[in-house]
């Protein structure tokens, strides 16, 4: 019998544990990679194009003639769309999309009323596509986007939780490494058609409880384990965040000139 058949015969509290044995955090990054939020066209267009063959190749997509996958979320000013570049080139690509007049992607078929009681503004982790080379080695290139994202939300976003639609098979990832929780009133969705009809798994992370949850998850753990001193730490090459001006949630690349100049790009 496997390992991960085995696995799936401990308690869930200990299942986690052992998850969160097999990291390996990349303290040691290499400088050739960048993560930046994306600032024009040409990196716009690159994030599509890695986001569609990434879709395509797990077929949560059809493919598109274009080889892009542009949902309108991502013209949504309240989106923002992050990279990761490897000697300049784009090989991944995640979304924030903060709450909008839409809605969030998942609101389609998830009832999320429930974290809404008090007001509370909510932030939707989408969009995630890493190119097939950069996908193994322990996640580290995964690991080291989180990170990005974190030290980005902390200080500038302004949102009490944030909520992931998640393939079945990466959900206890998200709820052993990062700390997501599942819904207690939402279940499996054996069939979402933002991703091509594939199952999806809701969850959710309040940044309230967050920093202290992972401390005290992660406090004793060595150096390559701790993923709250990774998330804490600073690196050069991952700390290019915009500057808002003061009061600003984000500033946004989306204009409408933006917008016709992408579109006269994606018709050529």
């Amino acid at each position: 019998m496997g390992v991960k058949k085995l696995l799936k015969f401990l308690p869930k509290k200990l299942r986690h544990s052992v998850f969160r044995e097999s990291l390996s955090l990349p303290w040691n990054l290499d400088l050739n990679i960048q993560f930046k939020f994306v600032t024009d066209q040409a990196e716009f267009l690159a994030a599509l194009r890695v986001l569609h063959d990434g879709y395509v190749g797990k077929s949560f997509m059809k493919p598109d003639p274009l080889k892009i996958r542009l949902t309108p979320h991502h013209l949504m000013p309240s989106t923002m769309m992050a990279i990761a570049k490897i000697n300049g080139v784009v090989v991944a690509t995640m979304s924030l999309i903060r709450d909008n007049p839409i809605g969030l992607p998942m609101e389609k078929i998830f009832d999320l009323s429930q974290l809404r009681t008090r007001g509370e503004v909510l932030c939707e982790f989408s969009s995630l596509a890493i190119s097939p080379k950069y996908r193994g080695n322990g996640g580290h290139l995964l690991h080291s986007f989180f990170r990005f994202f974190y030290r980005y939300i902390r200080t500038w976003c302004g949102v009490d939780h944030f909520v992931v639609a998640v393939n079945p098979s990466m959900a206890e990832l998200y709820e052993a490494f990062y700390l997501f929780r599942p819904f207690q009133a939402l279940s499996l969705a054996p069939s979402y058609q933002f991703v091509n009809g594939a199952p999806a798994v809701p969850l959710f992370l309040p940044l309230s409880d967050f920093e202290a949850d992972l401390k005290k998850t992660y406090l004793k753990k060595t150096l390559r384990k701790n993923l709250f001193y990774f998330l804490q730490s600073s690196n050069a090459n991952s700390d290019l965040y915009p500057c808002p001006e003061y009061f600003q949630v984000r500033s946004t690349i989306i204009t409408p000139s933006f917008i016709q100049e992408l579109r006269e790009a994606i018709l050529i």
